[in-house]
């Protein structure tokens, strides 16, 4: 099992809502879906060993940003991490299904 003191950051995933406006439109709107312990595995800026492997071999001016939270099936690519006053796309979830122990996000920062 993962450390558990290592989940030492609050954070808050967001689903969209689903709301549409008055002409039928997808109104941008995001809901709470859970709020979890995580640990910020990779910052922006450092290197990581085969980021291309992650990132699809994509070149992108805003390196991911992974976060870890414990093992969860329930999170999407649709989804959003917020952390305090900063947004991060969830770009892939990648659970580690050997050990059941934890999920990967990587994560794309969309403001902050």
């Amino acid at each position: 099992m993962s450390d558990i003191g290592k989940f030492n950051r609050r954070v808050v995933i967001q689903a969209r809502s689903g709301a549409v406006d008055s002409v039928g439109q997808p109104v941008e709107d995001w809901t709470m879906f859970a709020t979890l312990w995580a640990q910020f595995v990779f910052t922006p800026g450092s290197r990581i060993p085969n980021i291309e492997g992650i990132r699809g071999g994509a070149m992108s001016s805003n390196p991911p940003a992974i976060w870890r939270v414990r093992f969860r099936t329930d999170i999407t690519a649709a989804m959003r991490l917020v952390d305090g006053s900063t947004v991060y796309n969830i770009e892939q979830v990648l659970p580690n299904m050997a050990k059941k122990d934890v999920t990967d996000l990587v994560c794309e920062v969309i403001n902050g």
